[in-house]
């Protein structure tokens, strides 16, 4: 077997597309990994012998982030000795550079919408795809199912006053840029098309890529550290008792490990802390009983819990949630990340948002069954994909009522 040498990464300075290849001791070159960024998300292309893996990732804000993830991620499949970057005409960098396309805002969110609408696996005559690309900035593809051409694509940014609002037709030709206020961005979407039969599939690219807060000690010291929140989806039938997490510690301990988390120390490391299984209108209360079991935490480490992001329970979705059925359950599980470096940091909050591999969730379903209940499952889910099912099995249940 022949050991490869240096990952050698070009990044194309007109295009967003790089291109990587190696090269063996021989002095042989191959092209291995191709990324480049289209309307419809971040393409991916991994060659291995004579075979070619392709699959599509939703763009995010921190894009150079994600891309050199991916590169890194390769490089650490082919046990390389080293990567060198080059960006244009051969010029030799430190880091990966990126050309300034890929830094477009508008285009990854309305790529992000569009991923969402694409990927969706439900029935119906149009899928709504949005996103909330960043804490200002939304987007939304309407799609007909059987079509690769959206309706229609809507891009709005908070951040201005009145927002900004773009709307692009099929071609991807802008229609109109106008200023207005947008006070509920899904029923704004959900009012520019008459069809009845419609579905809003909803995404957070901002959850995915979490930015810590930086911390630094009268030492000179400095941590990077946030807050991110999954949850257990599981159901209670009438006959049945309440559910309990009979193991809190063992259950922390498999999801560390089925995540590859390092656990918290006094250099770094993840905290997992496990709420109770709740109703979705006792969300808000058993979030807050993590968030302060997360702040006697922090008060132990000297960082002020005012300071730190919370990712994946914003209480503006929480709040909203008024009616809820006692046999739809939600375990909250808060995972406090702290990093010796930005770099760390990320590698932990990727490991959380992307969960366990098929075989972690495997094991994890295993042990959240006998650990809790039969009737719930080892996924970690994001808030906005639990609301989604529960919400999707609520309609179906009423109408078979």
């Amino acid at each position: 077997m022949i050991r490869v040498k240096i990952l050698q990464v070009f990044s194309d300075e007109n295009e967003p597309k790089v291109l990587c290849s190696v090269v063996e001791k021989e002095g042989q070159t191959k092209d291995i990994l191709q990324i480049e960024l289209r309307d419809n998300g971040l393409h991916i292309y991994k060659r291995n012998m004579d075979d070619e893996d392709h699959y599509i990732l939703p763009p995010v804000p921190e894009i150079d982030s994600l891309v050199k993830e991916i590169i890194e991620e390769v490089a650490d499949e082919l046990s390389v000795e080293a990567i060198v970057y080059k960006y244009g005409q051969d010029n030799e960098t430190e880091d990966l550079v990126l050309a300034g396309t890929w830094h477009d805002l508008e285009k990854l969110a309305l790529a992000a919408s569009k991923h969402a609408a694409v990927s969706a696996d439900v029935e119906s005559k149009v899928i709504i795809g949005i996103v909330k690309f960043s804490n200002f900035i939304q987007a939304a593809t309407l799609l007909r199912k059987e079509d690769s051409f959206p309706i229609m694509q809507v891009f709005v940014d908070f951040s201005t006053d009145p927002h900004t609002v773009k709307l692009y037709n099929e071609m991807g030709q802008l229609i109109e840029n106008r200023r207005e206020n947008v006070n509920d961005f899904e029923e704004y979407v959900k009012g520019l098309t008459n069809e009845e039969d419609s579905v809003i599939v909803y995404r957070e690219s901002i959850g995915r890529s979490p930015s810590p807060t930086e911390v630094k000690y009268s030492n000179g010291e400095t941590k990077y550290v946030g807050v991110i929140f999954k949850y257990i989806i599981g159901f209670n039938p009438e006959d049945s008792s309440d559910p309990k997490v009979k193991n809190k510690r063992r259950l922390s301990t498999i999801i560390r490990g089925t995540t590859y988390l390092d656990r918290l120390s006094e250099g770094s490391g993840v905290e997992v802390m496990i709420g109770n299984p709740i109703t979705l209108d006792q969300l808000v209360k058993e979030t807050l009983k993590i968030k302060r079991r997360i702040q006697r935490t922090l008060s132990k480490l000297g960082i002020q819990a005012t300071d730190i992001n919370y990712f994946g329970a914003d209480e503006s979705i929480l709040k909203e949630i008024k009616d809820s059925n006692p046999w739809m359950l939600l375990v909250p599980i808060g995972f406090l990340v702290v990093g010796s470096t930005k770099k760390e940091f990320d590698e932990f909050a990727s490991r959380i948002v992307m969960g366990p591999t098929p075989d972690g969730m495997e094991i994890l379903d295993e042990e959240i069954k006998s650990n809790l209940s039969n009737m719930f499952v080892g996924y970690l889910a994001s808030l906005e994909e639990a609301l989604i099912l529960y919400n999707d099995i609520d309609e179906e249940v009423s109408k078979d009522e």
